[in-house]
């Protein structure tokens, strides 16, 4: 096994740890429903930062594509990037996934509500009708 550290900007170093509450709720914090909008505008933030600090293109690339963890203790400034992640199984592009499960849930709920909505306001038509024509 290799390891290989590389230093970044101490700019981007602080931002990590400035969002390490953020990223502990976004990526760990399960119990907690969490908008798609939140997780989405958490991830434009962040590959602004690295595309802004990260001068590297091959570093950029496994950061967005081979990110398995934060450290230490799971979120902060460490970032784990392992070389045989598949890119599906990076921690960004588990996010994004979950951000968008969470929009698409979250649209159904809401085409669920509609046609409740639309089912009563039928019902309640019908019924006025009906008691119109027993008069």
């Amino acid at each position: 096994m290799t390891v290989r550290c590389v230093g970044m900007k101490f700019e981007f170093a602080e931002y990590l740890e400035k969002q390490s509450n953020k990223m502990r709720k976004l990526f760990y914090d399960m119990s907690k429903h969490r908008d798609a909008k939140e997780i989405l505008e958490f991830l434009r933030e962040f590959e602004e930062n690295v595309n802004e600090h990260i001068t590297e293109k091959r570093v950029r690339d496994m950061i967005f594509g081979n990110l398995a963890a934060f450290g230490p203790n799971r979120f902060g400034p460490n970032m784990l990037l392992l070389t045989h992640l598949v890119k599906e199984e990076s921690l960004l592009e588990k996010l994004r996934s979950k951000a968008n499960s969470t929009a698409i849930s979250c649209q159904s709920k809401c085409l669920d509500s509609t046609e409740e909505k639309t089912s009563s306001t039928t019902s309640s038509s019908i019924a006025v009708k009906l008691s119109a024509f027993k008069k």
